[in-house]
């Protein structure tokens, strides 16, 4: 692994959980902690590993980022999906209920490098 790639495997994020149009209040947070990262196969530059609490349910995941690196920062993108009921999210909704149960997450990520 590059010593940037290093770097990263050691990133802890931590993001509020709510919804978009701010009508359900954010009653918690997701913290993703990196494991691996490794080098992939184009359109991701990286497969990142690692493990995921959310709704205080903690699993391994894996998904590709696309990373960008210079001499004075750092970016990340990734998009992947996990299903909400793996992390004890039920909501057993409505017959043709628009709740489905694979979560779309968009992550866009910058750092200042030191």
């Amino acid at each position: 692994m590059s010593e940037a790639a290093r770097g990263l495997a050691t990133a802890v994020i931590v993001a509020p959980i709510g919804t978009r149009s701010g009508r359900h209040p954010c009653r918690s947070t997701a913290t993703f902690t990196s494991t691996v990262i490794t080098k992939a196969v184009a359109p991701a530059t990286h497969t990142v590993e690692g493990t995921l609490d959310l709704h205080g349910t903690t699993k391994s995941i894996s998904f590709p980022a696309t990373v960008a690196l210079d001499a004075s920062s750092a970016k990340g993108k990734a998009e992947f999906t996990i299903n909400r009921k793996d992390f004890g999210i039920v909501y057993p909704g409505m017959p043709d209920d628009l709740i489905k149960d694979e979560v779309l997450l968009k992550i866009d990520l910058a750092f200042k490098r030191s």
